[in-house]
C-alpha cells in the first residue's frame, strides 16, 4: 500500500470521528496530510466542506476560482449555465463575483438568442438570415462578439428582447465608445450605411475634441 493511499485511509477514518473544527486544526500544521485531503474532497466532489476548509485556512476565494475554471472542461450550453449558477454566491472578490454573474447572464442569453435564430433561419421567412447565413454559433461566444452579432442580425429590434444591442448594452454596462466602435464595424460590413453614417454621427458629437 502506498504511503499516499495509507493517509487517505487515516484521513476518512479522522473525517468519521473528528468534528470539522478539529480535524482543521490538525490538519493546518500537516502539509502533507492537508493536500491529500484537499485533494480527496474535491475527488469525491464535497464541496461544502471543501469550502469549509478553505475558510477556515483563509482560502475560500482560491477555491471559488479553482471551482469556476472548472466550467472550462463542460461542452453543453446548458449544462455549463448550470455550472455557472452554482457558482454564484461563492465568496469571490466583489469584482470577480460581477463577472461570474454576468458570465452566468451572458450565456443565458445566448442559449435563448442561439434557439431563436437557429429557428428563424431553418423557416427561412427573415430576409437578414437568407441573405448572410450563420458561420457559427453564438453560445459561449465573449461580450463583446455577441455584441457584434447582436448588431448585425438585430441591430433594429426593441430595447426589450434579449438581442437587441441597445439591450445587451444596457444588461451588461457596455461603455458608449465599445458599443459605438462594435456597432459600426457590424452595419459597415453589412454595408448599411444609413446606420453608419448614423453612428458616425452620434460619435462625432459623444467624442469631438
Amino acid at each position: 500500500m502506498h504511503d499516499g493511499n495509507v493517509i487517505t485511509a487515516v484521513l476518512i477514518f479522522l473525517k468519521r470521528t473528528l468534528s470539522k473544527e478539529v480535524l482543521f486544526r490538525e490538519l493546518e500544521v500537516r502539509q502533507v496530510a492537508l493536500r491529500h485531503l484537499i485533494h480527496f474532497l474535491k475527488e469525491i466532489g464535497d464541496q461544502k466542506l471543501l469550502l469549509d476548509l478553505f475558510r477556515f485556512l483563509d482560502r475560500a476565494e482560491e477555491l471559488a476560482l479553482s471551482h469556476y475554471r472548472e466550467h472550462l472542461s463542460i461542452q453543453d450550453p446548458e449544462k455549463r449555465k448550470e455550472f455557472l449558477k452554482t457558482c454564484i454566491g461563492l465568496p469571490f472578490s466583489v469584482e470577480d463575483s460581477a463577472h461570474i454573474q454576468d458570465h452566468y447572464t451572458l450565456l443565458e442569453r445566448q442559449i435563448i438568442i442561439e434557439a431563436n435564430d437557429r429557428h428563424l433561419e431553418s423557416a427561412g421567412q427573415t430576409e437578414i438570415f437568407r441573405k448572410h447565413p450563420r458561420k457559427a454559433s453564438i453560445l459561449n461566444m465573449p461580450l463583446v462578439t455577441t455584441l457584434f452579432y447582436s448588431c448585425f442580425y438585430h441591430y433594429t429590434e426593441p430595447e426589450g428582447t434579449f438581442s437587441s444591442p441597445v439591450n445587451l448594452k444596457k444588461t451588461f454596462k457596455i461603455p458608449d465608445k465599445q458599443y459605438v466602435l462594435t456597432a459600426l464595424a457590424a452595419r459597415a460590413k453589412l454595408r448599411a450605411w444609413h446606420d453608419v453614417d448614423a453612428l458616425f454621427t452620434t460619435k462625432q458629437i459623444r467624442w469631438k475634441n
